[in-house]
């Protein structure tokens, strides 16, 4: 009998990070968890307790030290458990961070890594990465990290996951839900809502099975996920509204009241604000509002297929998945 293939996950208190780690070991890996902080709890999304210690046992996690920014320390993890695949994510976007990331996926690699999972965005919608313009942030940002996976491991040893719009993503609003008013640009822009739980069940299998997972054909990186609905933030806030029993008014306005409300109220860096706000805005300007450009073309229909195709099961509705994570908004 083999023995359970050994992945190591970075991030594992994440909304994703969690999911990721919780089904790796759900597909038979030994998982070790990389961690800024070991003695940090694991609190899944929406809950207020953290897992047990006799749970986290029974799943066989164990903590390691190790931190995705210091190369030095990813080296030491790598090398201290023996992880043959690995779960990565982009902590940030400013150049020093993404210099170190590329180092560290270095560090991965001369450590024994062979495999590796990186959490990327469904806003790559090009077939030449490298052409992404630096304007362009996030999938500018992603893209240079999948470029030095490509460069580092080599094409087909690592898995690019493209999640679209985050259900998570209404978690900017919380201050806003607390004060009873959303005050957004682009309310009537539909997204499409893919829950952390289904990006973190299909990255965590795909973790654990390798470049076993893929047949070349309609399993194959990159890995975009959509969610099964599109919807707008005024529908979404609907929801959250009847889930929460609570009334919570939407009023629409100018792109710059956006942003600040996003900053001062919500309480988002400025760079983020700006570029996912003015992203929504310009959409509500054009004649089809059903979203951006993620959902347009064939990369979309994949996204649609994917969770399924993968797990054999469907993906989460936002309603449920808001029922579940309520207690945030408590």
């Amino acid at each position: 009998m083999s023995s359970p293939t050994k992945v190591i996950v970075f991030g594992p208190t994440g909304g994703v990070g969690l999911p990721t780690a919780l089904s790796a070991a759900e597909s038979g890996a030994k998982v070790y968890l990389g961690m800024r902080d070991p003695t940090k709890p694991l609190i899944p999304l929406g809950s207020k307790d953290p897992i047990p210690a006799s749970e986290e046992a029974s799943l066989g996690f164990e903590r390691v030290k190790a931190d995705f920014t210091d190369p030095s320390s990813v080296e030491s993890a790598i090398r201290t458990t023996g992880a043959k695949h690995a779960f990565v994510y982009l902590v940030a976007m400013s150049p020093d961070v993404l210099a170190s990331t590329k180092e560290s996926i270095k560090a991965m690699k001369n450590a024994g890594v062979e495999f590796v999972v990186f959490l990327s965005t469904a806003s790559i919608i090009v077939d030449d990465i490298r052409s992404i313009p630096p304007t362009e942030l996030i999938p500018h940002a992603h893209a240079k990290v999948e470029i030095a996976l490509e460069e580092t491991f080599g094409e087909g040893n690592f898995a690019a996951m493209r999640p679209a719009y985050f259900a998570s993503n209404i978690f900017w609003w919380k201050n806003m839900v607390a004060n009873g008013e959303i005050i957004a640009t682009g309310t009537e822009v539909k997204f499409d809502w893919i829950v952390p739980d289904d990006t973190g069940r299909l990255s965590g299998l795909i973790l654990a099975q390798g470049k076993a997972a893929f047949n070349g054909t309609t399993k194959k990186s990159p890995v975009f996920l959509h969610g099964p609905k599109m919807i707008s933030l005024k529908e979404a806030i609907r929801s959250l509204s009847q889930v929460l029993g609570k009334e919570i008014k939407v009023t629409d306005v100018e792109l710059e009241e956006a942003i600040r409300g996003m900053v001062d109220i919500n309480g988002l860096p400025e760079y983020l604000a700006r570029t996912v706000v003015t992203m929504v805005h310009e959409q509500s300007k054009k004649p089809n509002s059903e979203g951006s450009s993620l959902y347009l073309g064939a990369y979309y229909e994949e996204g649609k297929k994917n969770f399924e195709l993968y797990t054999g099961r469907k993906p989460t509705e936002l309603v449920d998945w808001l029922e579940k994570i309520k207690g945030v908004f408590a």
